[in-house]
Parts: C-alpha cells; sequence; structure tokens
C-alpha cells in the first residue's frame, strides 16, 4: 500500500511539468536531477530534491542551486558532485548531506530556515566562521566527520536541542556558548578522543534541559544540570 501510494504521488509530481524537471515540485531521480544541476534549470518550483543511491557513489553535475528559491529539503547521500556548491538556497528547512565535499558550508547560505543539519562522513572543518543566525535550528549531526575541528558559537541557535558529534577525532573542543542552552536534551560526543578540557569548562548548571550525555568523562564523576538534576551519562 505504502508503494503505491508512493507511486501515485510521483506520478502527480510528474504531471506537473512532463517534460522539464526544473519545473517540477519535487525531483528524485538521478537522471533528472543530474540534468538540473549540469544545465543550471532549477526554477522556484523546486520545494524538495532527494537523491539516494544504494550502492556505488556516482558522479552529477552542479552548476548551481541559485535558482532554487524555494527549496525546503534537500537529501544526497552516496553522491558525488562534479563540482563544489557554490550556493545553497537560504528556505532550506531540512538538510542531509551525507559526504558532504567542502569544508564549511557556503558562505552566501543563511540558515534562517534550518530546522535539521546531517552531514554524516563529510569533509566539512566547520560548520561557517563567526556567528550566524539559526533561530529555527533544533538538531545538529555531523558524526563521522573526520575533520571537523571547531563547533559554532551556539548563542544564535537558541533552540537547539540535539548535537551528535559522533566519531569527530579533530573535535578540540565545544565552544563555552553551549552553555546558554535551555533545550539541549541531546548531547553525543562517543570517540571524540581529542576533545580537550570537556569537562571543566562547560556550565553544566546552565544546561536546564539536557537529559543524555554520551562522551568521555572522568571515571565516577557526577554531572548534574539546573537544580541539581542528574544527567544521564554514557561513557564514549
Amino acid at each position: 500500500m505504502h508503494n503505491l501510494l508512493q507511486e501515485m504521488g510521483r506520478d502527480i509530481v510528474r504531471k506537473e511539468s512532463p517534460k522539464v524537471p526544473g519545473e517540477r515540485s519535487r525531483l528524485w531521480l538521478y537522471k533528472d536531477i543530474d540534468n538540473v544541476l549540469t544545465n543550471n534549470t532549477g526554477t522556484k518550483a523546486i520545494q524538495g530534491i532527494v537523491l539516494k543511491l544504494p550502492n556505488q557513489k556516482r558522479y552529477i553535475g552542479c552548476e548551481s542551486f541559485s535558482k532554487m528559491h524555494c527549496l525546503k529539503f534537500l537529501i544526497i547521500k552516496n553522491v558525488q558532485l562534479c563540482h563544489d556548491p557554490k550556493h545553497l538556497p537560504n528556505d532550506l528547512g531540512f538538510l542531509d548531506w551525507s559526504g558532504y565535499p567542502l569544508k564549511s558550508l557556503p558562505t552566501s547560505f543563511q540558515p534562517n530556515e534550518l530546522i535539521e543539519l546531517h552531514m554524516c562522513c563529510s569533509n566539512i572543518e566547520r560548520l561557517w566562521k563567526g556567528t550566524k543566525s539559526c533561530e529555527m535550528l533544533k538538531f545538529i549531526e555531523l558524526n563521522r566527520s573526520l575533520k571537523f575541528f571547531e563547533t559554532p558559537d551556539f548563542t544564535k541557535i537558541p533552540i537547539l536541542e540535539k548535537l551528535t558529534l559522533e566519531d569527530c577525532i579533530n573535535l578540540r573542543e565545544i565552544h563555552p556558548s553551549i552553555g546558554v542552552h535551555k533545550k539541549l536534551t541531546l548531547l553525543n560526543l562517543k570517540g571524540c578522543k581529542n576533545l580537550r578540557n570537556f569537562q571543566e569548562s562547560l556550565k553544566w548548571s546552565l544546561l536546564r534541559s539536557l537529559f543524555f550525555l554520551n562522551a568521555q568523562i572522568k571515571k565516577n564523576s557526577r554531572i548534574r544540570g539546573e537544580h541539581g538534576t542528574c544527567i544521564k551519562t554514557l561513557l564514549g
């Protein structure tokens, strides 16, 4: 039943523009996405791109996302681009790019609408320099991004709920601004073996909602949140 409904939905999308993929609301076929990105024929009609390849990685052209002003969600997995992306649409609410190729997000990208950011196994070293306003961002996942060494200033990410950086082996420190968060419930730092002064530098009493911490901490230590609430910890 699920597959039938999915195919019916896709058929409706195809009929939006049978011959011009760049004028459809959603794209999921490799050939259509490759055509749109290679020829830079994307339009504001495109709201979502989902490209998941099951096995061997394939290359896809990428001139620009700059014309896709209304792109809300972008999922790319097991795909490599022929050219590095210079732009990402500022309307993105969901970004999941496994193996993201660049050292940081494009400088022109303003993540004002971003709610979830997933970039596992990426080449990213830092998300951006300085601070950026991320008033909607709730979830950051950068697991196994081996070059990632610097977390952003969290001051302007006020409603962050989950931060998972598992096996980011070059991560040196967590920006102390993480302590301003009243809604952070999960912090996963398992495998971040080069993290320094982690336990001493954070003001745990300010992390009002933190419930789950996965990190390498001192044996037999007890970390408490606001009002003495004990935080559940798991040794990394």
